[in-house]
């Protein structure tokens, strides 16, 4: 991934415009590979992100020998992908670019999906304090200093599935709930966080 926090201000004002002008396109595209549709109001969200999840998890680790995909917006193209790099480095990708242009497509879905939940959601550069490797990374702001970045939670389920845990669907669905808890602004409907 792209550090975001050695970005200038220039360069992660690029970088945020560009990966937001792609969400609906990399969401559309998630919703034509997996057949899940992005929830139009907010009472569709919990049982949609659970199916993504789902889905996500069955199909994150299939083996597509296609040619190499370009690389999403926000990975570091020096970094590569395991086509090129068969055993990774600590600075090497352990997806190939299919797998990581499948974490971007449900990355966008995800993000536009909060947004159906909470509609109060800005999306926003990170800033934070100094030292923050997650300055500057494209985020949605749920309340004063509280970021949510839907690429770091979708890029970490990855690496947790590519290690054999699989959770993923639960923890989107977990991921959701505790937002939508946190925010003190349940749209999701009844019986969600029950």
């Amino acid at each position: 991934m792209i550090f975001t926090s050695e970005l200038s201000k220039v360069d992660a004002r690029e970088l945020f415009q560009r990966q937001v002008d792609a969400l609906q396109v990399n969401a559309a595209a998630y919703v034509e590979r997996s057949g899940i549709d992005l929830p139009v109001q907010a009472e569709e969200v919990a049982e949609r992100v659970l199916a993504a999840g789902t889905w996500f998890e069955a199909h994150l680790m299939e083996v597509h020998l296609e040619r190499v995909l370009p690389y999403p917006i926000w990975w570091n193209a020096s970094h590569g992908s395991a086509e090129h790099l068969p055993s990774p480095g600590w600075d090497a990708s352990p997806f190939t670019s299919w797998q990581l242009r499948l974490i971007d497509e449900l990355q966008a879905w995800y993000w536009l999906s909060l947004e159906t939940a909470l509609p109060h959601l800005q999306r926003v550069i990170r800033r934070g304090a100094r030292a923050d490797f997650r300055n500057n990374q494209p985020a949605l702001l749920v309340e004063p200093k509280w970021f949510e970045s839907p690429l770091g939670l979708i890029y970490g389920l990855a690496l947790r599935l590519s290690r054999g845990d699989s959770s993923g669907s639960a923890s989107l669905s977990e991921h959701l709930r505790s937002t939508t808890d946190r925010s003190g602004r349940n749209s999701l409907g009844p019986g969600v966080h029950g």
